[in-house]
């Protein structure tokens, strides 16, 4: 991938399953959006990417949505600039037109393969996918369990009034006061919504300082479960919106409805939470340390009990990390049914077609 791309998570393994921001890729502030279709090893994430390679050596802006599955696989690319977006449209994030044949196209890489051969293997496909989703539904079931676990960790802060929360509230009025003060000059409210966190086949991954990329002032809230981070990033979200900002908000993995991280463009203002699961390792222009607002003292007749829970956490997620690279490992196995009788010579022929397309299209945004 290239210097200065930002690189995301449209969808991610979660307690309630697969998560799904795929919706939030596709609509009318594309020009053109291609969703491709067609089964495991087809090459629609090698088509994504070489065009992508070729239009960014064309000086052309992109962003690259990774898979939460296999990192090194995309589910989708997006070039901006271009007002272009090309998507995996299979499950488990299932994509369709919106606007079919005004913006929306489907590029169906299915029309290149060798039906008979694969018929021929229907019987071991079938058997591989079943137990592909079976191990799936494993993974998901101890995330849940991990992040019960998780959360009974937390309700250790509140049970013993642990947080100073007349600081907190000091620190919530002045980041609102010092960064989100008036109303956006030229409003252009829109939100996207996205992980730069996933949980894959190797365990958690972080795409955190892909995020913040492109601004020039980076909040950091450092605080671990049971500080509040959370809910500062939500104050502060709500605001965003009230004035008329346009938002990307980043989901939390193990709580989806939760925002971590928030960039708002026009402010060129990036806000995240850095923990030990996702350390902010490239600096900031203002660092709020939310853990110094946590009294130990009046946590350390719990610390035992909080300890074996938060171990009991961990535990469950490397066995949903265990069952997620065994499917990865099937899912390998899968695509040997396919790679063989795809015509990938034509495929090539259909990904030129495209690229020529939106070098066209490129031509007349300059």
């Amino acid at each position: 991938m290239t210097t200065g791309s930002r690189h995301f998570f449209p969808g991610g393994n979660t307690p309630n399953g697969f998560f799904s921001f795929y919706h939030d890729l596709i609509g009318g502030e594309n020009r053109k959006t291609l969703i491709l279709k067609g089964g495991p090893g087809v090459g629609k994430s090698t088509f994504m990417k070489r065009i992508a390679t070729e239009l960014v050596r064309d000086n052309r802006q992109a962003e690259f949505y990774h898979c939460s599955a296999d990192y090194n696989s995309l589910d989708g690319v997006c070039f901006p600039d271009i007002g272009v977006t090309i998507l995996d449209g299979t499950a488990p994030h299932v994509v369709d037109p919106k606007h079919p044949g005004a913006i929306d196209e489907i590029v169906n890489l299915g029309e290149y393969w060798h039906a008979p051969a694969l018929r021929s293997n229907r019987g071991a496909i079938i058997s591989l996918t079943q137990e592909i989703a079976r191990l799936f539904r494993k993974a998901y079931g101890f995330l849940r369990s991990a992040r019960n676990y998780y959360d009974e960790h937390l309700s250790y802060y509140a049970d013993a009034g642990a947080v100073n929360i007349r600081r907190w509230r000091e620190i919530v009025g002045l980041l609102e006061a010092e960064y989100l003060p008036k109303r956006a000059i030229i409003p252009g409210y829109r939100e996207r919504h996205l992980f730069a966190t996933a949980i894959t086949p190797v365990g958690p991954m972080s795409l955190l300082s892909s995020v913040t990329l492109e601004c020039q002032n980076i909040v950091v809230l450092e605080g671990e479960p049971g500080t509040g981070t959370e809910y500062i990033i939500e104050h502060l979200f709500r605001i965003a919106q009230c004035r008329g900002y346009a938002i990307h908000a980043f989901h939390c993995v193990m709580r989806p409805e939760l925002i971590e991280h928030l960039v708002i463009p026009q402010l060129s203002l990036g806000i995240v939470t850095s923990r030990n699961v996702h350390p902010f390792q490239s600096g900031g222009t203002r660092i709020e340390n939310l853990n110094s607002l946590v009294d130990g003292s009046a946590l350390s007749a719990m610390r035992i009990d909080m300890d074996c829970v938060l171990g009991e956490s961990k535990r469950a997620l490397q066995l949903a990390i265990s069952f997620l690279a065994r499917a990865k490992a099937l899912h390998d196995e899968l695509e040997t049914y396919y790679i063989p009788h795809m015509d990938f010579a034509r495929v090539d022929a259909r990904r030129e077609q495209v690229l020529k397309e939106l070098r066209e299209m490129a031509v007349h945004t300059l």
